[in-house]
């Protein structure tokens, strides 16, 4: 019984180690999304000075808007390809992620059959 008990606790500690190396990407992930965020806030404050001059309807505004939206395009044109990035990252992410926490569960599973079948 104590070497079930000691195969069981070795086998609970290596799937905690490879399940905590599958967290590595979602890690690359979130930073990713950290540098991201400041560019998106940007564009955001950006959209709301645009909504709020059109809303206000005051003459000489014109200018202004069209110096806000200037400044969007470039910002978004300047951004698209760190977005479009991210977005790959974020698939590979996901996906190597799931794949190790897959392969993990899969070789505790066949490991616990080999010892009880012993």
């Amino acid at each position: 019984m104590a070497f079930l008990n000691f195969v069981s606790g070795s086998l609970a500690s290596n799937l905690a180690g490879k399940l905590n190396t599958a967290r590595t990407p979602l890690k690359a992930l979130r930073a990713s999304e950290t540098t991201l965020s400041a560019r998106r806030n940007l564009r955001l404050g950006l959209q709301n000075q645009i909504g709020r001059l059109e809303h206000a309807q005051e003459r000489g505004n014109g200018r202004r808007i069209a110096e806000l939206r200037e400044q969007l395009a470039k910002a978004e044109h300047d951004d698209e390809p760190m977005e479009k990035e991210h977005e790959i990252l974020k698939r590979k992410a996901f996906k190597e992620s799931e794949q190790l926490k897959f392969e993990a569960l899969r070789e505790v599973r066949i490991s616990q059959c080999r010892e009880v079948t012993q």
